[in-house]
């Protein structure tokens, strides 16, 4: 993903790319949770979306830089994860990506188990095509990292055992 850490250790650097790959913002994060961003905050897409391709199996969208890390490490680094660059308050950046989201058979939706991931959740899942969306379980824990850091293996089955939403009224 490219996340560092500054020279002097006072802020995690995540970064953010266009279509062509080409760096446009860092948000900059500090102990206290405090954020500001440098380059082009307009443009900023969703994060880790340079390292993944168009289309495939599934696809993970959570609330945070972090916790992309954290479902990726926890499915190996092997399926895309993407998440929201201003938290769940913000998701014109998913419609944006709207049609790539969709190129995928399954989009896995992670978003933090609180209310406005509970609010940003449902926002997203109206977006989303019937029978696209899988919503995860995170049982009582806040947020993909917390779980990874108390027990990797449920974060992995979180991600696998997702439901799958269906509006009411449609049926097969």
């Amino acid at each position: 993903y490219g996340y560092e850490l500054s020279e002097d250790n006072e802020y995690q650097i995540a970064p953010y790319y266009d279509t062509t790959g080409r760096l446009i913002a860092q948000k900059l994060r500090t102990k206290d949770k405090e954020f500001s961003i440098t380059g082009s905050a307009s443009k900023m897409g969703l994060f880790g979306s340079q390292l993944a391709r168009r289309g495939g199996k599934m696809i993970v969208l959570c609330e945070g830089e972090i916790d992309a890390m954290s479902i990726s490490q926890s499915l190996g680094n092997t399926w895309p994860v993407l998440s929201l660059p201003n938290g769940s308050q913000n998701l014109a950046p998913v419609k944006d990506a709207l049609e790539f989201l969709e190129s995928y058979d399954k989009v896995v939706l992670c978003f933090d188990n609180d209310e406005p991931g509970h609010t940003a959740t449902e926002a997203v899942l109206s977006l989303l095509s019937p029978g696209k969306a899988y919503v995860t379980d995170l049982g009582e824990h806040k947020d993909a990292n917390e779980l990874l850091r108390q027990d990797p293996q449920t974060l992995r089955n979180a991600i696998w055992d997702a439901r799958e939403y269906r509006p009411d009224g449609v049926v097969n």
